[in-house]
C-alpha cells in the first residue's frame, strides 16, 4: 500500500498541472475583450502577454520567476518564460501595438 502512494505522488507530482487559475482568466479576459484586443494588436505574441498578466496576478512574484510557475500552471502554448525571454518581449513591445491593444479594448468597453 505504501508502494502505490508513493507511485501515485510521483504521478500526481511529475503531471498534474494548476488548471483553475488560468481558466478563470483567460474566461474573463475572453468576456472583457481583452483577448480579442491582443490578438489584434499582438498576433504573434499576445499568448505570451497574456501569460504574463496571468502570471502578474496570479502569483505576484517578479516576473523572473514566471517559468518556475508555467511549470506547474495550465496556460497557451508560450514555450519558455525565462528571465530572458520576458526581457526580449517586454523590450520589443512595439508602441504601435501597444496602442492598438489599448483601443480596441476602450472601444470594447465603450460598446458595453
Amino acid at each position: 500500500m505504501e508502494s502505490l502512494l508513493r507511485i501515485c505522488w510521483s504521478i500526481r507530482k511529475s503531471s498534474v498541472r494548476s488548471y483553475g487559475s488560468f481558466y478563470l482568466y483567460r474566461k474573463i479576459a475572453e468576456r472583457n475583450g481583452m483577448i480579442r484586443a491582443l490578438r489584434e494588436a499582438l498576433p504573434a505574441c499576445w499568448t505570451e502577454y497574456f501569460t504574463l498578466a496571468c502570471y502578474m496576478v496570479s502569483a505576484g512574484d517578479p516576473l523572473m520567476y514566471c517559468e518556475d510557475w508555467l511549470k506547474d500552471t495550465e496556460s497557451y502554448p508560450v514555450g519558455s518564460l525565462s528571465s530572458q525571454r520576458i526581457s526580449e518581449l517586454l523590450l520589443s513591445l512595439p508602441a504601435q501595438g501597444r496602442e492598438e491593444f489599448y483601443g480596441s479594448w476602450h472601444a470594447a468597453h465603450n460598446d458595453l
